[in-house]
């Protein structure tokens, strides 16, 4: 299979709207306060990243871009008597395919918005949205996991049992704090 720079393009779409998708998980499931995976906690973030990424509607324009440039280039080519799929000089020519490239000689479809194109913007909104999701999650988990290691270390050194741990969460969740002491066991709250 050969990668085109249509799906490289609507590739580098996907990425920016995972990262989008990302930071507004990070942020929706930091805002709750809560220490460690809940469920509803999970879904309401979820259709926090969902409902931002409503605003970007206007990608769907953007991911189908290389279709509009590429289907403009056929046309005009075609009407210029050249083959539509690599440019030869078709003028004099009887064959009906291209004898350069193989192509039917025939004038292609003009680009259209069709439902195949709002389907499209879906399915990239979701693929966006299981890799932002499921990044930002794992980072989240990664970071609670790293936080309960120093939490047990503390203990494992027989503090008093009112031992306080505290710290900021890493990037981007730097405005919560995650805590940690022996009476209430493992809390998160936002620093502001």
């Amino acid at each position: 299979m050969s990668i085109t720079w249509t799906f490289t393009f609507r590739a580098v779409i996907v990425l920016g709207l995972s990262a989008h998708v990302f930071l507004m998980y990070n942020l929706a499931r930091v805002l709750n306060g809560g220490f460690g995976m809940n469920l509803g906690t999970i879904v309401l973030a979820v259709l926090f990243s969902a409902a931002m990424l409503i605003p970007l509607f206007w990608v769907v324009c953007l991911a189908d871009v290389p279709e509009m440039l590429l289907s403009q280039r056929a046309q005009r080519r075609f009407s210029n008597g050249q083959c539509p799929s690599c440019g030869y000089n078709c003028e004099n020519i009887s064959s009906a395919t291209c004898p350069e490239c193989g192509t039917a000689l025939l004038e292609p479809a003009r680009y259209q918005w069709t439902w195949q194109t709002l389907r499209r913007y879906v399915v990239l909104n979701v693929i966006a949205m299981l890799i932002g999701v499921g990044f930002g999650e794992s980072l989240l988990t990664f970071d609670e996991l790293m936080f309960r290691r120093e939490a047990s270390t503390l203990e494992l050194q027989q503090f008093p049992s009112t031992v306080l741990l505290s710290r900021n969460r890493i990037w981007p969740n730097n405005d919560s704090n995650i805590r940690y002491d022996t009476l209430t066991g493992f809390t998160a709250r936002n620093s502001q």
